[in-house]
């Protein structure tokens, strides 16, 4: 299979060759012949403040090089380290990582001037322009309905020390992770509603990484002062909560979605490409 794009030496990148397709059961197929990068390669780079902490940049090249291959030719990056690079400039990216009203932002000004039209949309409680935000806490059917337009879907998520206190489950806020969205219904063996498949730049295990979501009752969050942006409630009730564990946390480290951007784009004049 060729690729649309050059790819410099050592940097780890490959195809996803898994490809769900169950009709009647509502399994998403596959993001086209999905791209994924590791941003632990890419420390070798003269990245900005390394790219230890490009886990956005790198999670929506993944997403911008399937749009290539939907016929998006114009984002199209003889480069795709460049690539990384210039959106980790248009998302002001740096040693604290990317807030997600950077990342909205910078999504808008890189394919508007490219000559398509930008749909971006947020679910979650991190501070963004009006015109992006339509939900405080993310929906696991929402999240499906995006992924089902064929969008690109990323999840912003919260890496929390689990404790518990009074009854009530403690989320103390460690740091932030931006992984792609991939898949949807499917836990690896079977088709399951409550899961969702992704692409996690740090694991350095590639591949899909099937996660169940489970919707927290009774919990509470407490911020980390030291995060690069604000949150909008302490409330941790409704938000989801993913298992398994990814494999490099701590044994009391969970992750919780705290936020969803999904990127739809458009041809000016014309229907959205789809080549499922």
């Amino acid at each position: 299979m060729q690729n649309l794009l050059q790819i410099p030496n050592n940097i780890s990148y490959r195809y996803s060759s898994t490809n769900y397709s169950f009709g009647s059961n509502k399994v998403l197929p596959k993001q086209g012949l999905l791209s994924e990068f590791e941003f632990a390669d890419l420390k070798q780079y003269n990245l900005p403040e390394v790219g230890e902490y490009y886990c956005g940049p790198v999670s929506v090249a993944s997403g911008i090089v399937t749009l290539v291959k939907r016929g998006f030719s114009l984002l199209d990056n003889p480069s795709e380290l460049n690539l990384i690079k210039e959106l980790g400039a248009y998302f002001k990216t740096d040693a604290n990582g990317t807030t997600t009203n950077n990342m909205c932002n910078g999504l808008e000004a890189f394919i508007k001037p490219k000559g398509y039209q930008a749909i971006i949309k947020y679910q979650g409680f991190r501070p963004t322009e009006q015109k992006y935000k339509i939900a405080a806490i993310p929906d696991l059917n929402w999240i499906k309905a995006e992924m089902n337009k064929n969008n690109i879907v990323l999840l912003n998520l919260g890496v929390y020390k689990k404790s518990t206190h009074e009854g009530k489950n403690i989320y103390t806020r460690k740091y932030g992770h931006f992984v792609l969205a991939t898949g949807i219904n499917h836990n690896g063996l079977n088709v399951d509603p409550n899961y969702l498949t992704i692409h996690d730049p740090y694991d350095r295990v590639k591949g899909d990484h099937f996660i169940k979501t489970n919707k927290i009752d009774k919990g509470k969050f407490v911020h980390n002062p030291n995060d690069n942006e604000t949150s909008l409630t302490n409330d941790a009730n409704g938000f989801l909560e993913i298992s398994p564990r990814f494999n490099y946390f701590a044994s009391d480290e969970v992750a919780v979605i705290n936020g969803v951007i999904s990127l739809e784009v458009k041809k000016n004049n014309a229907p959205i490409v789809n080549l499922r």
